[in-house]
């Protein structure tokens, strides 16, 4: 029953979206990207996380403990499981493309506030 509205949903966030097809630049590869009812998201797996992070990360402002360590261990996740794809030393999937890409969004709005806080506290 509730599969329903969240195909509704993600096909127009994620299909119909015009702005996502003309402002977000990625390789839309159909073997890395999500499916609804047979659609293709505008995005990769990837970048779907990321988008679905940027979305979500104003609730990690919220923590005060470790939120540039956890940027810093997403982002780096999210880099060896690019390269190491890239240079052929193993195959991703789409859940660890999608979770890396989520954690990595969801932390990178508090790493960049904690950079500005140090910044103009320190100047």
């Amino acid at each position: 029953m509730i599969k329903k509205p969240l195909d509704k949903l993600l096909i127009k966030l994620f299909v119909d979206n015009i702005l996502l097809y003309k402002f977000v630049r990625c390789h839309r590869l159909s073997s890395r990207s999500f499916f609804v009812k047979n659609r293709q998201f505008h995005v990769c797996a990837r970048c779907t996380g990321l988008l679905v992070g940027y979305a979500i990360s104003p609730a990690f402002l919220l923590i005060k403990n470790y939120p540039s360590t956890l940027f810093i261990l997403f982002f780096l996740a999210l880099v060896l499981d690019g390269t190491t794809q890239l240079i052929g030393l193993r195959e991703s999937n789409n859940t660890l493309r999608f979770v890396t890409g989520i954690g990595t969004g969801a932390t990178s709005l508090s790493f960049l506030w904690s950079i500005i806080y140090h910044v103009l506290r320190l100047g």
